[in-house]
C-alpha cells in the first residue's frame, strides 16, 4: 500500500482548503453565469491591475532571456527592497533579505529551518491557516492559544506555554482572518524568550502602515530571534506573480540558505519585482484607495443590525453575523449570485464572515445583493 511508505505526518494531517474555482462555482451555484462574472471577495487580493508595471513589462519582456535561470540570488530585487523598506523607518542590508516564490515558501523555508517531530509551534488562533499545516507537514505539534475577544494576542498565556519543545511562534499581523494587528511592544516581549523563534507574518503589512500602525521590522537590529515575511501579493497587485520575501539577521539568514531553493523564482517575476519597486507610488495610491472603499464599506455594512463590524488595518473586513443568522447560509445565498466571502465556524469564530474590499463598482453590486438577502430571508 502507497499510504504505508509515506510519511507518517501525513496520517493525520489536515490540509488547506483549496478555495473553490470560479468554474465551480458557477457549475455548483450559478449555472447562469460564466467564470468570468464571478467577484472574488474572498481571497483578499487587490482589485487593481499594476498596468504601470505591467506596460513597462510589455516593452522589455521580449528581450529577457527566460531560456536561463535568473541570478539565483535575485540580487536587483534585494537591493531594491532595501530602498523600499526604509519606508517603514529601518535599514536593512541586502543580505538579510531572500526573495521567495511567494509567502507561502518563505513560511515554509522557516517552518523547515525550526520544525520537526520533536518541535512544537506555538498559534495564537484565529489565524492563517497555513501555519498549522506547514508545522505539521515537518511533523511538529502545533500549541493553540486562543486570542482575547477583541482578537489581540494573549501575550501572558503564551509565555506560560512555553516549553522546552516549542521552537517558533507564528504571528500574524495584520493578521489574516481577524484583520486586527499585534503591537510591537507586545512582539518584543515575547521575543524575550531568546530560546525561540518569533515569526512575524506581515502580508498585510503595507495596509496597516497606512493606518498608523508600526512595523515588526523595527525590531530586528535588536533581536536576534525574529524573522519577519512579506509578499508582493497583496498590496502591490501581484497575488499572481508568487514573488514574496524574508527579513531576517545574518545568523537565521545562514539556516535558512542552507534550505531555500536555488531557482524557486522565475526571470519574469524577478522583472516584474523590480519594476513594481520603481513604481511604489501606484501601489500607495491603490492602498488609499482600498482604505478609503473599507472605511465605506464598514460603514453601509454596519446599517445591517445583524452585523458587527471589526476594525480592520487591512484590504479586508471580519464581521460577526447574529445569532438569528447563518453565516453559511449567507455566503452560499451569494454564491448563487456569483458572488464569494469566507465564511467562518469553528470555535474560535463562530458564525463570521470575511469580506475583501473591492473596487466601487464591485462593492456596490455586493452591497446590494447582501440587501435583498436580508431583506427576502
Amino acid at each position: 500500500m502507497i499510504e504505508n511508505i509515506a510519511r507518517r505526518a501525513l496520517d493525520t494531517l489536515e490540509p488547506y482548503e483549496i478555495e473553490i474555482s470560479n468554474l465551480d462555482v458557477v457549475k455548483q451555484f450559478a449555472p447562469g453565469l460564466k467564470p468570468s462574472d464571478v467577484l472574488r471577495f474572498d481571497l483578499n487580493t487587490n482589485p487593481y491591475m499594476p498596468k504601470p508595471v505591467l506596460e513597462k513589462l510589455a516593452q522589455k519582456v521580449a528581450t529577457l532571456d527566460v531560456n536561463e535561470y535568473p541570478d539565483a540570488t535575485y540580487i536587483s530585487v534585494r537591493e531594491g527592497l532595501v530602498k523600499y523598506l526604509t519606508r517603514f523607518g529601518v535599514t536593512v542590508d541586502a543580505e538579510n533579505i531572500m526573495i521567495t516564490n511567494g509567502a507561502d515558501e518563505a513560511l515554509d523555508h522557516v517552518t523547515k529551518c525550526f520544525i520537526d517531530e520533536h518541535a512544537t509551534s506555538i498559534l495564537p488562533q484565529p489565524t492563517y491557516a497555513m501555519f498549522k499545516v506547514l508545522t505539521e507537514i515537518c511533523g511538529g505539534k502545533t500549541f493553540a492559544i486562543p486570542r482575547k475577544g477583541d482578537f489581540s494576542i494573549d501575550v501572558d498565556l503564551i509565555k506560560k506555554n512555553i516549553s522546552p519543545e516549542t521552537k517558533l511562534l507564528f504571528v500574524c499581523s495584520p493578521n489574516n482572518p481577524t484583520g486586527n494587528t499585534t503591537p510591537n511592544s507586545d512582539i518584543e516581549d515575547l521575543l524575550k524568550k531568546e530560546d525561540i523563534v518569533v515569526m512575524v507574518d506581515e502580508a498585510y503589512g503595507e495596509f496597516a502602515k497606512e493606518n498608523g500602525k508600526e512595523s515588526a521590522l523595527e525590531l530586528l537590529s535588536d533581536h536576534d530571534n525574529l524573522i519577519v515575511v512579506k509578499t508582493f501579493s497583496k498590496a502591490f497587485g501581484m497575488a499572481g506573480v508568487r514573488v514574496g520575501y524574508i527579513i531576517t539577521n545574518s545568523k537565521i539568514m545562514n539556516l535558512l540558505n542552507k534550505i531555500r531553493f536555488p531557482n524557486s523564482v522565475g526571470t519574469i517575476p524577478v522583472e516584474i519585482a523590480n519594476l513594481a519597486l520603481e513604481n511604489v507610488d501606484w501601489m500607495l495610491s491603490v492602498i488609499k484607495k482600498l482604505v478609503s472603499e473599507r472605511k465605506r464599506l464598514a460603514k453601509e455594512l454596519s446599517v445591517f443590525p445583524e452585523f458587527g463590524i471589526f476594525p480592520s488595518s487591512t484590504n479586508f473586513l471580519l464581521i460577526e453575523v447574529s445569532s438569528d443568522w447563518d453565516s453559511e447560509n449567507i455566503m452560499l445565498e451569494l454564491m448563487k449570485r456569483g458572488i464569494v466571502i469566507r465564511s467562518y465556524q469553528n470555535p474560535y469564530m463562530k458564525n463570521h464572515l470575511r469580506i475583501t474590499i473591492r473596487s466601487p463598482d464591485q462593492n456596490d453590486k455586493l452591497l446590494k445583493n447582501l440587501k435583498e438577502i436580508m431583506q427576502n430571508s
